[in-house]
């Protein structure tokens, strides 16, 4: 039993630190999908954070969670999208490099889309502060 435990430990942490590349993804009533498209590439980048607070994501056909946020950052952000009046936001600006935010919740569903030069420095600062989410807080 003594030559076992080191083994069980061993496997109970490795089972840990990858706990977040287990998480599968289910949709919710709750989605903010945020990204780009376009560029030399014209390789899409798109990222989701779900009701759960997770942040995945999203590469051809696979999803993949990348990140969890606390409550906080969540409400933060929901407060963010509150004071910008997302629901009711219009912007359709695409251009070679088109960033988007897309927002479902049970509520509304709504899309905004803009390139580097199209203004709306709200939008902006909303985007820079969901990439934020993709970076573990350590």
């Amino acid at each position: 039993m003594n030559k076992l435990a080191p083994f069980l430990f061993l496997l109970f942490l490795l089972s840990a630190c990858s706990s977040l590349k287990n998480t599968v993804y289910k949709p919710s009533s709750f989605e903010i999908r945020f990204g780009h498209l376009g560029g030399f590439t014209n390789l899409p980048m798109e990222y989701l954070i779900n009701g759960d607070r997770n942040v995945f994501k999203v590469q051809h056909d696979t999803i993949f969670c990348v990140n969890k946020l606390t409550r906080e950052e969540l409400e933060g952000i929901q407060c963010s999208l509150n004071e910008l009046n997302f629901e009711t936001m219009r912007l359709d600006v695409p251009g070679d490099m088109t960033y988007f935010i897309r927002v479902k919740t049970p509520e509304y569903a709504n899309e905004v889309q803009w390139y580097h030069l199209s203004g709306n420095a709200e939008v902006k600062e909303l985007y820079s502060i969901l990439l934020t989410t993709l970076v573990e807080k350590k």
